[in-house]
């Protein structure tokens, strides 16, 4: 069976990182090919090594232009491949009336959650709009990584072809991911994500001035694209009273490096699907304090602390309850154990790949 996929770029980001794992872990990598409507950003080279073709159609920001849909329906009436699963919404349109013209199976992916849709801008808005509408004629079913996306796209307008499939991860290499055993002094709490007001910096660093009015102990190790001190944008949101407990270290290439200087980790999302970063920092045995956001809750389970979005104060809270609950050396260890083994037991990249070939070949006999 032959997959296109379609996505609207290939840098950064939670869509992307699951592609990526898909087809570079999947069986025979060669029988994929990846087109990005816009460059091939961080992840097309390691794509390429693979085995698995990369095409780039070099639109502009958004990934929607007319020139960018005539070459990818060039590109998928040569390849003419036997089902195509595009990721996010620029591409589910473009791709999805490529793949209409051509008479050829296409799978949706969609993630957005929670209140999520007030952070688009008026044209992607407008995009996952017209997708709502086309839903009900194009895909043969939409693939969501998290069950409140499927329930928030269904009230949004979406026809009822949802096809649930959480992300997998590579648990190969699970002894290299594995974090520290030992507690840092001060205890050193970890949150990564891009610069943007859906992430919650915000409400992270007001948290931590909660906590240092408490008289309590810590330091911040924050990474992402634009978390640096010379992003003004970034350093003009530092509370004074915390900014010497806050290390921002911008973008990273070695998440499981960043996970072992870490004592737990912290999500303050306002809206999210499946929060990739809390599976892998609990992969990586960290135990994991996160807004009741998309799947996160889910995830965590009762290894690690669930909490309204949008609360800095009950964000503080949970951070203090880890804090001491770290004291108690061999119930952190449990617990760090547990946050690993939950992952493990239910978010393993076979059964990933399972669940998105069921659904291709489902695809493909409609």
């Amino acid at each position: 069976m032959n997959i296109t996929h379609v996505i609207t770029g290939l840098n950064q980001g939670g869509a992307e990182g699951a592609l990526v794992r898909l087809v570079c872990q999947s069986a025979n990598p060669a029988a994929h090919t990846v087109i990005s409507l816009m460059d091939e950003g961080i992840h097309g080279a390691k794509i390429r090594a693979s085995g698995a073709r990369v095409v780039s159609l070099r639109a502009r920001s958004g990934g929607f232009s007319i020139s960018a849909f005539h070459r990818l329906i060039a590109e998928l009436r040569e390849s003419r491949p036997d089902v195509v699963q595009t990721w996010m919404y620029h591409a589910d349109l473009l791709g999805g009336l490529a793949t209409k013209q051509l008479g050829i199976s296409v799978v949706w992916g969609v993630r957005m959650s929670n209140n999520s849709f007030r952070y688009l801008g008026l044209k992607t808005w407008l995009v996952a709009k017209a997708c709502a509408l086309l839903s009900y004629f194009i895909p043969s079913y939409i693939v969501s990584c998290s069950e409140r996306a499927i329930a928030l796209h269904r009230k949004f307008g979406y026809a009822d072809r949802f096809v649930y499939i959480p992300n997998g991860f590579n648990l190969a290499d699970l002894n290299a991911l594995i974090a520290h055993s030992d507690v840092h002094r001060p205890p050193i709490l970890g949150h990564a994500a891009r610069l943007h007001p859906i992430k919650g910096q915000a409400d992270f660093l007001n948290a931590l001035e909660h906590l240092k009015l408490c008289s309590q102990d810590f330091q911040a190790r924050m990474a992402g694209s634009d978390v640096l001190a010379s992003n003004p944008e970034f350093s003009a949101m530092i509370p004074a009273a915390v900014a010497e407990h806050i290390e921002a270290i911008g973008p990273q290439s070695d998440m499981s490096g960043f996970y072992k200087t870490c004592d737990v980790f912290v999500l303050s999302s306002h809206g999210e699907a499946f929060p990739n970063v809390v599976a892998e920092a609990m992969l990586a045995g960290l135990p994991c304090i996160v807004t009741d956001v998309g799947d996160a809750a889910e995830i965590v389970g009762d290894t690690g602390w669930v909490v309204p979005a949008n609360n800095p104060q009950a964000l503080a809270a949970a951070m203090r309850q880890a804090i001491t609950a770290m004291a108690d050396t061999d119930t952190w260890a449990a617990r760090k154990a547990a946050a690993c083994a939950r992952i493990v037991r239910l978010y393993s990249m076979d059964k990933m790949q399972s669940r998105f070939d069921a659904a291709w070949t489902a695809a493909m006999e409609n």
